[in-house]
């Protein structure tokens, strides 16, 4: 036991955000269907974190040295992958489909060479590696065993890991819960990526995480396989926004007030597109001017969906600001 006066006289550095808005150190589960562009996915990641002074899905990247460990992908589709992505400077590839976690260490004793250099690990998928005893997906203990061994890798050697996996078929409203698996999985992961497509053949990023606040990206897939935000929803490098223009937008609004995601919010205020994180900070740091405008805001989740509410205060609707 150690004193909590002690405790909290500790430096402990916080959680990087490997990828603004989308991905912080630690331990991921990222799930998709089968064929859904997981791997090209991880893959255009790989590249941007790789890279240096780059960016993924319009969000900052810091320069990440990335282990890709593909025990399900054939080399021949790997390459045709890598072929499309123009950049890849620090990103190694690994093809042994009979690795075991020791194997995994043994990857992060060889490839990190300072205890300050960042590391991400992507296994790809989580369910062929091999262990040391056998796991029921089904089975809460084993689950929590299981994931518990990258979280330990992770916090004794300063590394992350994505553990790719699939989805099952429930059609529960909460898209985290259909993630395949006992929910230990999704409990003991610091952060949770899920990559969806409707029958329309639109794709969403949706991420649950304990160190940033939920998000969802609303995403279009390119002839040559490459996802990018949809062009309304284009994150700046500067994500102020323009709180004068958002109230007026609001005032003259028939029922006073609008309620939908960030990026619906933006594209019909005019504004230039932030995360709904970015967006519900900016609110809160103009809250003594909105209040003034008679304005209220908050911030909800529902069948997985996250919406703000901006409002304008109906007995006092013909206030100006």
């Amino acid at each position: 036991m150690e004193k909590a006066t002690k405790f909290m006289k500790k430096k402990i550095k916080n959680k990087e955000n490997l990828i603004e808005n989308i991905l912080t150190n630690g331990v991921t589960i990222f799930a998709g269907s089968p064929k859904i562009g997981k791997t090209f996915f991880l893959l255009q990641m790989a590249s941007a974190l790789s890279s240096k002074n780059s960016y993924f899905l319009g969000n900052k990247c810091l320069f990440t040295k990335v282990l890709y460990f593909s025990n399900e992908t054939s080399k021949i589709e790997i390459k045709s992958r890598l072929d499309k992505l123009t950049a890849f400077d620090n990103l190694y590839l690994n093809f042994n489909r009979n690795l075991g976690i020791n194997d995994i260490e043994l990857e992060i004793f060889n490839n990190k060479k300072t205890k300050n250099e960042r590391l991400l690990l992507i296994i790809d998928t989580l369910q062929n590696i091999n262990y040391a005893q056998n796991f029921d997906n089904n089975n809460y203990k084993d689950m929590y065993k299981l994931i518990n061994q990258y979280m330990q890798l992770s916090e004794k050697h300063n590394c992350s890991f994505i553990l790719v996996h699939h989805l099952n078929k429930s059609k529960d409203p909460n898209i985290f819960n259909s993630i395949n698996g006992s929910v230990a999985m999704t409990g003991s992961a610091e952060n949770l990526m899920i990559l969806t497509k409707d029958d329309d053949n639109e794709y969403q990023l949706l991420i649950e995480s304990r160190y940033m606040a939920s998000n969802t990206f609303n995403l279009t897939r390119k002839e040559n396989g490459f996802f990018d935000c949809k062009n309304s929803e284009k994150l700046l490098v500067s994500n102020n926004i323009d709180i004068n223009t958002l109230t007026n937008f609001i005032a003259l609004q028939k029922e006073k007030f609008i309620e939908a995601s960030a990026s619906e919010i933006c594209a019909k205020a005019h504004l230039k597109f932030i995360t709904s994180n970015i967006l519900y900070k900016e609110l809160q740091k103009n809250e003594e001017f909105l209040k003034q405008c008679h304005i209220t805001f908050s911030y909800k989740k529902s069948n997985g969906s996250r919406k703000i509410k901006i409002e304008l205060k109906e007995d006092e609707e013909n206030e100006t600001c």
